[in-house]
């Protein structure tokens, strides 16, 4: 999504990972935001991704000297940011609730954004998108409608699958599919029986218990 965004706007994306920004060497990692930050600015207009933020500014306090440098640094880029140095923060996390309170508060993070799993109208424009790319496969409406019951019955009303879930069921109907082509099927079609065998391979991952957990965070962050 942000590289969509960042696409979109035409704007630099600087992405920054914990295994990017660490660094074993003592002061380096402060080093490395400052770096960023300044990157960003040159760059402009530009966004800066932070992923794992949970692991960057981690909730739990660390005894560790290092660890409290960086966690000083990034507050205090951020705190000089303004609008007028035409860069935009984002902050990823899969465990919103291990993130370093600090950060999370007006001023530092301006809006929370929830992306959840994808809708049944999401996953079906995904799986119709990757299907199409593949000039060989015959699929027909039935077929999709097919394959969007089948992922229904599999998550019921206690989990939701993933976009990685979908993507990896449709790399297995590729799969499957490809097996017929390599034996002399010029036309492959897309059957029940792929269908049903990818499906049953790749189950939901996202219990519905996750993301009451997400909501109920939410709810108690207000931003």
């Amino acid at each position: 999504m942000v590289k969509c965004a960042a696409g979109t706007l035409k704007t630099s994306l600087i992405v920054v990972t914990p295994a990017q920004l660490f660094s074993k060497w003592a002061g380096e990692s402060e080093k490395n935001i400052r770096r960023i930050f300044i990157c960003a600015k040159k760059m402009a207009p530009s966004i800066i991704f932070f992923d794992e933020i949970d692991k960057i500014l981690p909730k739990e306090k660390h005894l560790e000297v290092w660890m409290s440098s960086i966690e000083a640094e990034l507050l205090q880029q951020l705190d000089g940011i303004v609008s007028e140095m035409g860069f935009i923060t984002i902050f990823a996390s899969n465990d919103p609730w291990n993130i370093n309170p600090a950060l999370i508060r007006p001023g530092r993070i301006d809006k929370k954004i929830y992306v959840g799993p994808p809708d049944k109208e999401t996953i079906m424009k995904i799986i119709v998108s990757q299907l199409s790319k593949i000039k060989a496969i015959k699929y027909s409406a039935d077929s999709i409608k097919f394959l969007m019951s089948c992922l229904d019955r599999m998550t019921g009303h206690e989990y939701y699958y993933s976009h990685s879930a979908i993507m990896q069921i449709i790399a297995e109907i590729k799969r499957r599919l490809f097996e017929k082509y390599l034996y002399g099927k010029t036309d492959v079609v897309l059957t029940e029986e792929i269908i049903l065998d990818a499906v049953e391979k790749i189950p939901p991952d996202i219990p519905k218990t996750l993301i009451m957990k997400y909501m109920n965070w939410s709810k108690s962050v207000r931003l």
